[in-house]
């Protein structure tokens, strides 16, 4: 499938609780008024031997626009508990949002400027961005744009790399037979990454043909082209004690098909597979979904993914399997249940997720999960826990 897609600001993430206990918190959300939605978030986690105690704060606000456009403002605030009169430590993100929605969805669009502070309060705090979407019966076009400081921190969130500008624009033409096939035709997309500087040190291109059914399954083929400049040594693998060294550049391609079939049928599936350039080297994976519904009880599905890295040496030749079967039950309308195991062999490591969901009044739910992480060699915990969660809805 293409791989163009909208690179956003600092992504949400659940990352309070990973590194220590959470010892509670609360959240609040809803609307004033039809125009203007409010949120408020509060947590505490507990100090550990590496940790202090910390307590974490968001607030935001979003009004109503035009037709259907909003814009937004958020405050994130991150402040350590109890901590030495000798050390200031905090992290806090303030932000303003703009989305853009047409009244007849022809344009779309969203601009948004952030902003970390932290001790010291270095410059190159900033994330900014831009996208703009045009979309009509036989063309769909986007061009989106984001920079991001070097020392843009946001420790609550989650930014995927700093230190560098994106440029990527999108074109789309499509055929409509109205027939069989709904609708068919090229994607031509380019992702192009600088460094602050506007030296070029990452580049994807690619070419897509995809064929829509009218049945609502896909067909999707295509080349994509990638320059890479490493800025840091990196090892391709994830799993050996070689790197390839910081500075070194790499052109590379390959070809990728996918097909997902239509989710009318009681059953579904999807297949993709690549071959083609990684790095020094050469690629090849399968991966794949098969699903299967009891209605209205039950959901099976299966996610198997197979890849197969080749670097010359001295990296050693790697396979890694990918595994995850998941399951949904609805005992009632308001009682649910889900099952998730996934297998990973790149990283030695079998995760179980269960999730209890009781809907106890409209919009309102408890949930009692529970996640536990093993190794493969002698089924050891890495690391378990329990989750109680109730929401309740103010009207």
């Amino acid at each position: 499938m293409p791989r163009w897609k909208w690179i956003s600001k600092s992504q949400t993430s659940r990352r309070i609780g990973l590194d220590a206990p959470v010892l509670g918190g609360a959240r609040l959300s809803g609307k004033i008024g039809n125009d203007v939605r409010v949120g408020l978030m509060n947590m505490t986690t507990k100090k550990t031997d590496d940790h202090l105690a910390r307590n974490y704060s968001v607030a935001t606000i979003q009004k109503k626009v035009f037709a259907r456009s909003n814009v937004g403002f958020i405050f994130v605030n991150k402040e350590y508990l109890n901590q030495p009169d000798t050390v200031s430590l905090f992290n806090r993100v303030a932000g303003l949002d703009y989305n853009l929605a047409s009244k007849d969805n022809t344009w779309n669009g969203k601009a948004y400027y952030h902003r970390s502070f932290q001790p010291g309060n270095p410059d190159q705090q900033y994330s900014q961005g831009a996208r703009i979407s045009y979309k009509a019966k036989n063309i769909q076009a986007e061009i989106q744009q984001a920079s991001v400081g070097e020392n843009y921190n946001a420790e609550v969130g989650f930014i995927r790399r700093t230190g560098y500008n994106l440029i990527s624009p999108a074109v789309t033409w499509l055929f409509v037979p109205n027939r069989r096939i709904v609708s068919h035709g090229p994607t031509l997309a380019s992702e192009n990454y600088f460094s602050t500087k506007w030296n070029r040190n990452e580049q994807n291109n690619s070419l897509f043909y995809l064929v829509a059914f009218r049945n609502r399954s896909e067909l999707n083929f295509g080349y994509e082209r990638s320059f890479v400049q490493l800025d840091r040594d990196f090892d391709p693998t994830q799993n050996s004690p070689y790197v390839l060294p910081a500075g070194s550049e790499y052109n590379f391609g390959r070809f990728i098909a996918s097909y997902q079939s239509t989710a009318k049928r009681t059953y579904s599936y999807a297949v993709e597979a690549g071959t083609g350039g990684f790095y020094s080297g050469d690629i090849q994976y399968v991966e794949g979904q098969v699903g299967f519904r009891i209605q209205p009880y039950v959901n099976i599905s299966m996610n198997i993914n197979y890849t197969d890295i080749d670097l010359p040496e001295p990296f050693m030749h790697r396979t890694y399997w990918l595994v995850g079967p998941k399951l949904d039950v609805t005992f009632t309308d308001k009682i649910f249940w889900t099952l998730f195991v996934q297998y990973n062999e790149q990283i030695d490591n079998v995760n179980v997720n269960m999730r209890f969901q009781w809907r106890y009044q409209p919009v309102s739910d408890i949930f009692l999960v529970y996640t536990d992480n093993y190794t493969i060699d002698g089924m050891e915990s890495r690391n378990r826990a329990l989750v109680f969660k109730m929401t309740y809805w103010l009207n």
